[in-house]
């Protein structure tokens, strides 16, 4: 029986539902799943090492590596044992990062990284005393590590660009991997200081130069609603980051960005 098998071919049922009237076969799979020896990153491992294989041998370049978190919600699921807290305190559940890379056309290549942890419930809620950890002690490192592990997997001489959204805007981030042989794509949150010409913050900066090029694109409306038409507008500029101001005495580095 090959349990990876049945779960691709049926993603959206339970083991319940896959093995009806097959006991043996979802005794089985209980027991794999309860089997203490049984480990994510061992899962994962020939996964990973069939993603490397594929970056090795392909014809591409360039590869994307897109990183996000998920969260898995067990909160109606009493008897659990190990869940910790997610988004809310009385929510309970696991959290999964993780990185996968594709071609410049989209076309996933595999998982090139993945995390997998619960959160302490004595901890969650104290965001006032995780500003004054390490950045490696933090939950938010999460977005180096991985981005470190994808990168190690990419062969010599292609190019690897490490995507995250808003949360993954750190600044820890930027300055860790400068030296790093992987470039970054991440959607701006912080409007950060910065060193330019014309302009001393990042949103300003990009605001006031040059107009590379313009899109216009159909936005859907709710039903009922016509549609509306957005012009999408490409600006680009390149700025020093400064060290935000509660930091400057941890010497950390000043990264350059586009």
């Amino acid at each position: 029986m090959s349990i990876a098998k049945d779960l691709s071919e049926h993603p959206d049922r339970s083991l319940a539902s896959i093995y009806q009237g097959n006991l043996g076969a979802l005794h089985a799979a209980y027991r794999f799943y309860n089997n203490p020896a049984v480990q994510p990153a061992a899962i994962l491992a020939p996964h990973r090492a069939a993603t490397c294989e594929r970056m090795r041998h392909g014809e591409e370049s360039l590869v994307l590596i897109a990183q996000d978190t998920c969260y898995f919600n067990f909160s109606s699921h009493e008897a659990l044992q190990g869940a910790g807290p997610i988004e809310r305190p009385n929510d309970k559940g696991i959290l999964m990062h993780s990185a996968l890379a594709m071609t410049p056309q989209g076309v996933p290549i595999g998982l090139a990284a993945q995390k997998i942890w619960t959160r302490d419930p004595a901890e969650f809620g104290k965001g006032r005393k995780r500003t004054k950890r390490p950045f490696a002690d933090k939950e938010s490192a999460r977005w180096l590590e991985i981005a470190q592990e994808a990168a190690s997997g990419v062969p010599d001489g292609t190019r690897a660009v490490i995507m995250g959204d808003r949360e993954s805007d750190i600044y820890d981030v930027f300055a860790q991997s400068q030296q790093a042989p992987y470039e970054l794509l991440i959607r701006s949150a912080q409007d950060r200081r910065v060193e330019h010409p014309t302009a001393t913050h990042l949103w300003e900066a990009v605001e006031s130069s040059p107009i590379l090029g313009t899109m216009v694109i159909d936005v859907p409306r709710k039903e009922g609603h016509p549609i509306r038409q957005a012009t999408l507008t490409l600006q680009a500029t390149t700025v020093r980051l400064q060290i935000p101001k509660g930091r400057v005495k941890e010497g950390l580095g000043t990264p350059r960005g586009k």
